[in-house]
């Protein structure tokens, strides 16, 4: 890949993963698209040897740019150094736990030019903490089409659960055009705030069928470690986006309503399962009222909920006494995880 092509900026997030960052960077740094600027956010102070690592990497390869958050380690404010730090034309963020497909960034920008899109998706792989890599437990928006309009790719994106930032290149004009907005406390769902922005702002999305992007589950991330006040963002994060939506009219079709609608209902369940009881005790209940109003209102729903059909008894317990739903919450995940293992189990 000749480097009179487009320079594209990584956006790398570093906060204790000295364990992983070298293979992290290392992955960017032999990409087949060489024309790169690697941009590493110090988010916060490490209790490891992050810095360290990082300062020496920046050493040896003048491509790589650090920039400091210094004030903390919250993620929503480490994302948007990032992107106020960026020089390229496209922009792609990578953790400093995940790693890159080798011709990750050329497939993705190959898929955003010549389909002339503004947002680019591939594959993204799970690792296990222990290296096992499953083919079957990859993602993406599954869309049936190579491209789609954001109000075609708004309902498979949130149905197929494509809400990170992880696996995507966004051309940089999304940024630099429009009124992104972050909270500055977000350290859970950062990623469905801005993604979701970037989509509402693109004129078509393009997918490669190809993985690009390699997310290990790291025990030590800093989601592990989150209080009351993260998952209440990413709630509150769905409500600014929906009236973002509202504006553009991209909820007036049933069906992206309906998605929408399940998505919150969705996170709901994820920050009530996630938090346990503190979560019961201290979530605002105008947000369950609110979903179940909007339960009731939208009823189809519950057609695109899948395998999270325990969402409504959970959503109504919790309404009629907070111990209780903290009760149903465990007792239908406890279900949920032997059936799985039995699942398995059967040939």
């Amino acid at each position: 890949m000749l480097n009179n092509n487009p320079l594209i900026s990584t956006i790398t997030l570093a906060y204790n993963v000295g364990k992983f960052l070298n293979e992290a960077i290392d992955s960017i740094q032999k990409q087949s698209y060489e024309n790169l600027e690697i941009i590493v956010v110090i988010n916060g102070k490490s209790k490891d040897n992050t810095e360290e690592i990082a300062l020496s990497l920046a050493a040896a390869d003048t491509r790589i740019r650090l920039v400091y958050n210094h004030e903390n380690s919250i993620i929503g404010v480490g994302r948007m150094l990032g992107l106020n730090a960026v020089t390229g034309d496209y922009f792609t963020f990578l953790d400093g736990d995940d790693f890159l497909a080798l011709n990750a960034i050329e497939n993705l920008y190959h898929t955003i030019t010549e389909k002339q899109a503004d947002i680019s998706i591939g594959y993204i792989q799970v690792v296990h903490t222990n290296g096992e890599i499953n083919p079957n437990e990859r993602g993406a928006a599954g869309l049936e089409y190579d491209t789609l309009t954001p109000e075609e790719y708004i309902p498979e994106c949130l149905q197929y659960l494509d809400i990170l930032l992880h696996g995507k290149l966004y051309s940089t004009k999304l940024y630099r055009e429009n009124n992104i907005h972050m909270f500055n406390d977000s350290s859970l769902g950062e990623d469905n705030l801005l993604h979701l922005q970037f989509v509402a702002f693109a004129k078509k999305i393009a997918q490669t069928h190809e993985v690009v992007h390699y997310f290990r589950f790291n025990p030590n991330s800093v989601t592990k470690k989150l209080k009351y006040k993260d998952f209440w963002g990413v709630f509150r994060n769905m409500l600014w986006i929906e009236k973002l939506y509202e504006k553009k009219d991209y909820l007036s079709a049933p069906r992206n309503l309906e998605c929408f609608k399940a998505h919150q209902l969705y996170l709901l369940y994820y920050c009530f399962l996630t938090g346990y009881l503190k979560i019961y005790k201290s979530f605002p209940k105008e947000a369950s009222e609110l979903l179940h109003e909007d339960f009731i209102k939208t009823t189809n729903i519950r057609n695109y909920l899948k395998q999270w059909k325990f969402y409504v008894p959970v959503l109504e317990s919790y309404r009629f006494n907070r111990y209780l739903g903290a009760f149903i919450c465990f007792i239908l995940n406890r279900f949920r995880i032997i059936f799985k293992k039995i699942k398995k189990l059967v040939p």
